[in-house]
Protein backbone atom coordinates (compact mmCIF):
# COMPACT_ATOMS: atom_id res chain seq x y z
CA UNK A 1 0.00 0.00 0.00
CA UNK A 2 2.40 2.36 0.99
CA UNK A 3 4.55 1.46 -2.26
CA UNK A 4 1.63 2.20 -4.78
CA UNK A 5 1.53 5.91 -2.65
CA UNK A 6 5.28 6.54 -3.59
CA UNK A 7 4.39 5.37 -6.66
CA UNK A 8 1.19 7.71 -7.29
CA UNK A 9 3.75 10.77 -5.51
CA UNK A 10 6.17 10.43 -8.50
CA UNK A 11 3.23 10.51 -11.20
CA UNK A 12 1.78 13.32 -9.84
CA UNK A 13 5.29 15.18 -9.49
CA UNK A 14 6.22 14.44 -12.65
CA UNK A 15 2.60 15.54 -13.92
CA UNK A 16 3.17 18.70 -12.37
CA UNK A 17 6.43 19.08 -13.62
CA UNK A 18 5.14 19.03 -17.11
CA UNK A 19 2.15 21.44 -16.81
CA UNK A 20 4.25 25.02 -17.48
CA UNK A 21 5.43 23.73 -20.48
CA UNK A 22 2.40 22.55 -21.34
CA UNK A 23 0.69 25.64 -21.26
CA UNK A 24 3.71 27.34 -23.02
CA UNK A 25 3.15 24.62 -25.96
CA UNK A 26 -0.80 25.37 -26.12
CA UNK A 27 -0.27 28.93 -26.04
CA UNK A 28 2.16 28.70 -28.93
CA UNK A 29 -0.61 26.86 -30.67
CA UNK A 30 -3.19 29.30 -30.16
CA UNK A 31 -0.97 31.91 -30.97
CA UNK A 32 -0.14 30.11 -34.32
CA UNK A 33 -3.52 29.37 -34.91
CA UNK A 34 -4.72 33.02 -34.53
CA UNK A 35 -1.74 34.70 -36.20
CA UNK A 36 -0.18 32.34 -38.91
CA UNK A 37 -3.68 30.38 -39.75
CA UNK A 38 -2.88 27.07 -38.20
CA UNK A 39 -5.90 24.39 -39.06
CA UNK A 40 -7.57 23.43 -35.38
CA UNK A 41 -6.68 20.14 -36.02
CA UNK A 42 -3.07 20.51 -36.55
CA UNK A 43 -3.28 22.54 -33.12
CA UNK A 44 -4.90 19.72 -31.14
CA UNK A 45 -2.62 17.08 -32.77
CA UNK A 46 0.50 19.21 -31.49
CA UNK A 47 -1.45 19.18 -27.74
CA UNK A 48 -1.97 15.74 -27.83
CA UNK A 49 1.66 14.98 -29.30
CA UNK A 50 3.28 17.00 -26.55
CA UNK A 51 1.13 14.80 -24.04
CA UNK A 52 1.77 11.55 -25.32
CA UNK A 53 5.82 11.89 -25.71
CA UNK A 54 5.30 13.16 -21.83
CA UNK A 55 3.51 10.02 -21.23
CA UNK A 56 6.48 8.25 -23.15
CA UNK A 57 9.15 9.56 -21.59
CA UNK A 58 7.39 8.97 -18.16
CA UNK A 59 8.60 5.36 -17.33
CA UNK A 60 12.51 6.27 -18.57
CA UNK A 61 12.37 9.58 -15.93
CA UNK A 62 10.51 8.39 -12.94
CA UNK A 63 13.75 7.55 -10.68
CA UNK A 64 14.87 11.27 -11.48
CA UNK A 65 11.43 12.79 -10.06
CA UNK A 66 11.55 10.16 -6.96
CA UNK A 67 12.14 11.76 -3.99
CA UNK A 68 13.57 8.51 -2.08
CA UNK A 69 17.39 7.43 -2.68
CA UNK A 70 17.44 4.48 -4.96
CA UNK A 71 19.53 2.68 -2.57
CA UNK A 72 19.59 2.47 1.02
CA UNK A 73 22.41 4.16 2.50
CA UNK A 74 22.06 3.41 6.28
CA UNK A 75 25.11 1.37 5.51
CA UNK A 76 26.55 2.14 9.05
CA UNK A 77 29.74 -0.02 8.99
CA UNK A 78 29.72 -0.88 5.21
CA UNK A 79 32.77 -0.36 3.30
CA UNK A 80 34.06 2.34 1.26
CA UNK A 81 37.05 3.79 -0.72
CA UNK A 82 39.25 6.77 -0.61
CA UNK A 83 39.14 8.56 -4.30
CA UNK A 84 39.97 12.36 -3.01
CA UNK A 85 42.28 12.29 0.39
CA UNK A 86 40.71 12.61 3.63
CA UNK A 87 42.63 15.70 5.45
CA UNK A 88 40.23 15.76 7.53
CA UNK A 89 37.64 16.12 4.23
CA UNK A 90 37.60 14.13 1.25
CA UNK A 91 35.54 12.34 -1.09
CA UNK A 92 34.67 8.05 -0.44
CA UNK A 93 33.28 5.92 -3.36
CA UNK A 94 30.82 3.80 -1.24
CA UNK A 95 28.28 1.06 -3.63
CA UNK A 96 29.31 2.75 -7.26
CA UNK A 97 28.58 6.34 -5.77
CA UNK A 98 31.12 9.26 -4.83
CA UNK A 99 30.33 10.54 -1.55
CA UNK A 100 31.80 13.73 0.47
CA UNK A 101 33.17 12.37 3.67
CA UNK A 102 35.25 13.46 6.93
CA UNK A 103 37.48 11.87 8.94
CA UNK A 104 36.42 10.89 12.29
CA UNK A 105 38.10 11.73 15.00
CA UNK A 106 41.84 12.74 15.03
CA UNK A 107 43.36 10.57 12.94
CA UNK A 108 46.44 10.86 10.40
CA UNK A 109 44.70 11.47 6.59
CA UNK A 110 44.08 8.85 4.32
CA UNK A 111 45.48 8.31 0.96
CA UNK A 112 43.52 7.39 -2.18
CA UNK A 113 42.70 3.98 -2.48
CA UNK A 114 42.81 3.54 1.62
CA UNK A 115 40.04 1.39 2.71
CA UNK A 116 37.30 3.22 5.24
CA UNK A 117 34.39 2.34 7.27
CA UNK A 118 31.15 3.96 7.52
CA UNK A 119 31.30 5.02 11.12
CA UNK A 120 27.99 7.49 10.80
CA UNK A 121 26.03 9.73 8.31
CA UNK A 122 25.05 13.28 8.37
CA UNK A 123 22.71 14.31 5.76
CA UNK A 124 24.96 13.93 1.95
CA UNK A 125 28.34 13.49 4.56
CA UNK A 126 30.01 10.74 5.83
CA UNK A 127 32.33 10.60 8.92
CA UNK A 128 34.63 7.37 7.88
CA UNK A 129 37.65 6.16 9.67
CA UNK A 130 39.93 3.71 8.50
CA UNK A 131 38.81 0.45 7.68
CA UNK A 132 40.26 -2.97 9.66
CA UNK A 133 39.72 -6.19 8.74
CA UNK A 134 38.34 -7.08 11.95
CA UNK A 135 35.56 -4.00 11.64
CA UNK A 136 34.25 -6.07 8.32
CA UNK A 137 33.75 -9.07 10.21
CA UNK A 138 31.20 -7.58 12.72
CA UNK A 139 29.76 -5.42 10.05
CA UNK A 140 28.89 -8.37 7.94
CA UNK A 141 27.36 -10.37 10.91
CA UNK A 142 24.79 -7.36 11.32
Amino acid sequence: MQEEKGKDRVALRYALYQLPFLGLVILAVFLLHEWAGLEAWLCWAIVVGWMVKDAILFPFLKKAYDQQPVHSYSALGARAVVVRRLDPRGMVKLKGELWQAHLKGEGKPLETGTPVRIAAQEGPLLLVEEYEPDQGQVSRQR
